[in-house]
């Protein structure tokens, strides 16, 4: 499976915003840790401009898991353990499972840091969204080659994924033409 990444650098910062995944334009967060591009209105500019040429189908969302959902996790490796020990019933010891999370004897079977943090795709209509007006966004959006005409960037970053190998499609000046020519042969496997 093919994968392509559209990158950004922002006044010496650079991230990915899109990732092309299963022909799905997957909006990337980490332009969000840049303080360059949280300061630049030519980047917000342009983030408007690429959501409305191009359009994000989803949101790489990373979170924390909730209260309920650490408490789900524990609850499913407790009944793992339970039915991995060789024991014919687990209802009992199943039906006390509240009771001994409240009192905290569940606490080796936490989830780890790693564990609590979750990285999900939502559906960017789904994604509570600070960042791009969508009111002027039509609706019915139909499949397009890469259009960004009016993107303002000098340097953009462009990567094919396959198999595990990274490639560098195109690092340097912006070129509405080269950049199409690069994805277009990208996403069509040439």
């Amino acid at each position: 499976m093919a994968r392509a990444t559209f990158g950004f650098h922002v006044n010496g910062s650079e991230f990915d915003l899109i990732h092309v995944r299963n022909h799905e334009n997957c909006l990337s967060l980490d332009f969000t840790h840049s303080k360059a591009a949280g300061e630049s209105s030519r980047f917000m500019d342009d983030l408007q401009a690429l959501n409305h040429e191009v359009g994000f189908d989803k949101v790489r969302v990373h979170r924390d898991t909730s209260p309920e959902e650490i408490k789900d996790f524990v609850k499913q490796r407790f009944e793992y353990q339970l039915k991995s020990s060789g024991l014919d019933d687990i209802s009992l010891y199943m039906d006390r499972f509240d009771a001994l999370y409240e009192q905290g004897k569940m606490e080796h079977l936490l989830p780890t840091a790693n564990q609590k943090h979750i990285v999900e795709d939502v559906p960017f209509t789904e994604w509570e969204n600070p960042y791009i007006d969508t009111k002027s966004q039509t609706m019915g959006r139909e499949e397009t080659e890469l259009a960004l005409s009016s993107i303002s960037l000098r340097t953009i970053f462009i990567y094919l994924i396959r198999q595990g190998c990274t490639d560098c499609l195109l690092s340097g000046s912006w070129s509405e033409s080269c950049c199409r020519e690069c994805l277009s042969n990208a996403l069509c496997g040439s």
